[in-house]
């Protein structure tokens, strides 16, 4: 037995010698051995989740300018629970549904506008009015574009852009409050 193990041994180191000495023939040089390190995950170890980004979009000023930049002010201070980074858009909703060719007042464009974003969460607000009637009403939207829903929203109507300006943070906490 024990000259069979003797054998053996060196049957063993003669093939490694041989592998090592490319067995006397022409070889390929080997691709280098790089070994990676695989971190452990223990049961019930809890996973850093992704940090939830909202977009918030300004007013367009062309109809009502002054309710537009108190709108856009007050939804660029706004805090929404759950949101991680708040990113302050330049261009608002219709310039960048434009850029998405997406025009149409849904759930699936707001989708598509949060998405070109890279946003979880939208935050816009609609103006709807004639200057020379006076009357307008605001719409203000907090979008969640993962599942493509309004979240929540707030509408208020005033006689007039005059009328709207002291109460565009009341609405804008209205459609931003838990």
């Amino acid at each position: 037995m024990r000259q069979i193990t003797h054998a053996l041994g060196a049957v063993v180191l003669g093939a490694v010698a041989l592998a090592g000495c490319g067995g006397g023939a022409a070889t390929k040089p080997h691709a280098p051995v790089t070994t990676a390190r695989v971190k452990p995950v223990s049961r019930g170890a809890v996973q850093p989740q992704a940090r939830l980004r909202m977009a918030v979009l300004p007013v367009d000023p062309d109809r009502f300018p002054r309710l537009a930049a108190a709108l856009s002010q007050a939804l660029g201070e706004a805090r929404v629970g759950g949101v991680d980074e708040v990113v302050v858009a330049r261009a608002p909703l219709e310039v960048v549904q434009i850029s998405i060719e997406c025009i149409e007042a849904s759930p699936e464009c707001w989708t598509e506008a949060g998405r070109s974003l890279e946003a979880g969460r939208v935050l816009f607000a609609r103006l709807v009015g004639e200057p020379r009637r006076k009357s307008v009403s605001a719409t203000v939207t907090l979008f969640d574009v993962d599942a493509g829903v309004e979240l929540k929203s707030a509408t208020r109507a005033w006689a007039s852009e005059a009328k709207a300006l002291p109460e565009i943070a009341a609405l804008v906490a209205e459609a931003t409050a838990p």
